[in-house]
């Protein structure tokens, strides 16, 4: 059939619209046209009513004549429901051109849709009704509307039990009340119709995602729960399913982890589907414990959102904690480095720049426990400089930081200080404990221009003991070594000529026996006497061997004997006295006399 370009045809009481036509309206839309459009393709079904309250700054009549213009177009599609009293208002809802339009897409092939049927027109109504009052009336109770969601663009997919699964509530609202806190709300909204097994199988949606706690993907908080019915009846079937569910899905050792994530979820509802007006203004809501309303919509809203207030009230009072206490270390030194050592902060290659010795003394101050001088404070913010931003963390900063001149000059400061100290320290104990190879070891090494490690300068005294305690150790062994060799020298006198038999003596066979018993350690260079005892072959009989290992530091490097140390093993080591009172009587406090103490 043929259509006119202008004008719409009439055929068998349907508008049919030519294309041409409806082309020309959309070049001809006015901005109440535009606005008409984008309300009626994000809320899908709106009354001539609920237009004129979302639009009070157009008269009516206005709006009345541009729904009627694009319905005649093709651009709108409506119908008024037969309602028992009185006539309803125009129904008007989007064509698939109007959608195209407003998405700036191009129109879907297949026609245009047909007309709604009347139940979903009155669902879809009574959910607008309630964009209308969250829009309009809201403010009156504290709440503003920021985000109205239908179901299409509220729809969530989340996993639960290994399934996939998806949350469409009706509405997805995003409110904010007058302190300026977000408030989010999933609505549903039953008009009577909803079947049982519709009614479980949303319960069973909203309690795995409570258990799975989807909502954290994307809301800081689990939305709200309203569910708009017909009937008190409704509203407590409702409750006692969706109870009974979250439940059972945080029943069991293997389901215990959820139940934590039940406190961040909250369901309310009420029997004001069809006035939602009563529902927005009016305490008729219910929470998961009935107890007959008693609850306003802000309350409800409120609740889902505890606690997540609860949480970020405890991060905020830990963060003004942290800042705090990031101000304290800032201000004083000593709790910085007190709160470094017990981090245990790693900071070696970031010292290293300070070369060897300086490294050394900056360890030193860190390990230290006693108060800082003002030499040492200059040379701690040398350490501070290296940190990271963040002094809480005690971590170094992620590349080393240059130091400057001052900070330099005070570490190379410390180090001449660390280093008198450390030999003064080192004299005591050789006056105290007699000199060992370590003690000589560390001496050694500050005479090459180092520092005793913090490890080694906390264990120094120990050392010092335990090279004692070998001394010691090492005198019995050399006492039992001289009887012991003497024996040895009368058996192997025949291997001597006569003339060094009659010359010397059984003495002449020393040199054979401490060549065969004796060695001399690797590392510290101390003599490696036999065990007292022999050791005994696989045949039982008595085996004397060398030392295997030295008695000071435990070494296996042992090296073959030196004739040149026999006086040693004659009159021990130096002609040193070994008691505490021929040591003490032997050594020299002035700092002139150090060689002759350490036996240098």
């Amino acid at each position: 059939m043929w259509l006119c370009a202008g004008r719409p045809t009439v055929y068998g009481g349907s508008i049919l619209i030519d294309n041409r036509s409806r082309v020309a309206a959309l070049a001809s839309l006015t901005d109440t046209d535009r606005r008409l459009l984008a309300l009626l393709s994000e809320q899908r079904v709106l009354t001539q009513t609920q237009l004129e309250r979302l639009l009070p700054e157009t008269p009516p009549r206005t709006l009345r004549y541009r729904s009627e213009r694009l319905a005649r177009f093709g651009l709108v599609g409506r119908s008024r429901p037969y309602r028992e009293k009185g006539s309803a208002p125009f129904h008007y809802w989007p064509t698939r051109a109007s959608d195209a339009f407003v998405r700036a897409e191009p129109v879907p092939r297949g026609g245009e849709r047909s007309e709604p049927n009347p139940q979903f027109l009155q669902h879809a109504e009574r959910l607008s009704e309630l964009y209308v009052l969250l829009k309009v009336q809201a403010p009156t109770v504290g709440l503003h509307l920021q985000q109205f969601k239908r179901e299409g663009a509220g729809r969530e997919a989340f996993r639960a039990d290994g399934h996939e699964r998806a949350l469409a509530p009706d509405a997805l609202i995003h409110l904010r009340d007058e302190d300026g806190r977000g408030l989010l709300g999933f609505v549903e909204l039953d008009l009577g119709t909803m079947s049982h097994a519709r009614l479980k199988t949303k319960a069973a949606g909203y309690a795995g995602y409570a258990a799975e706690a989807a909502w954290a993907e994307r809301h800081p908080f689990c939305p709200c729960l309203l569910f708009l019915t017909a009937t008190e009846r409704r509203v407590l079937a409702f409750l006692k399913l969706l109870s009974g569910l979250l439940e059972k899905q945080g029943r069991g050792s293997y389901y215990g982890r959820r139940r934590g994530f039940f406190d961040w979820f909250a369901a309310t509802s009420c029997a004001h589907a069809r006035e939602p007006e009563r529902a927005l203004v009016e305490a008729y809501w219910d929470g998961l414990a009935p107890a007959g309303g008693g609850l306003s919509l802000v309350d409800c809203l409120n609740k889902a959102r505890a606690a997540y207030d609860a949480t970020r009230a405890k991060e905020e009072a830990k963060q003004r904690a942290r800042e705090a206490e990031r101000a304290r270390l800032r201000a004083d030194a000593a709790a910085l480095r007190a709160h470094l050592q017990e981090h245990t902060v790693r900071l070696g290659g970031h010292l290293s720049q300070f070369g060897s010795p300086g490294a050394a003394a900056l360890g030193l101050l860190l390990a230290a426990g006693e108060p800082m001088t003002e030499l040492e404070q200059d040379a701690f913010a040398a350490i501070v400089r290296q940190l990271d931003d963040d002094l809480l963390d005690a971590k170094p900063a992620p590349a080393p930081v240059p130091p400057t001149w001052s900070e330099t000059q005070a570490v190379e400061l410390l180090v001449d200080v660390y280093r008198r100290r450390q030999r003064t320290r080192l004299d005591e104990l050789a006056r105290r404990y007699g000199v060992g190879p370590l003690l000589r070891s560390h001496r050694n090494d500050l005479n090459k221009g180092e520092l005793l490690s913090p490890t080694s300068w906390a264990a120094l005294e120990g050392y010092a003991q335990r090279d004692h305690e070998s001394r010691q150790e090492q005198e019995r062994l050399r006492v039992a070594y001289l009887t012991r060799r003497d024996q040895d020298a009368r058996d192997r006198k025949h291997q001597l000529g006569l003339t060094a038999r009659i010359a010397h003596g059984r003495t002449a066979a020393f040199p054979l026996v401490d060549r065969e018993r004796l060695r001399i350690c690797g590392c510290c260079n101390e003599i490696a006497y036999p065990s007292a005892k022999p050791e005994r072959d696989h045949y039982g009989t008595p085996v004397r061997r060398p030392a295997a290992r030295c008695p000071f530091c435990s070494s296996s490097d042992l090296a073959p004997w030196d004739p040149g140390r026999e006086p040693e093993v004659e009159y021990a080591a130096l002609g040193v006295d070994l008691t505490s009172a021929g040591i003490d009587g032997s050594m020299h406090s002035h700092e002139g006399d150090e060689e002759e103490v350490f036996g240098l």
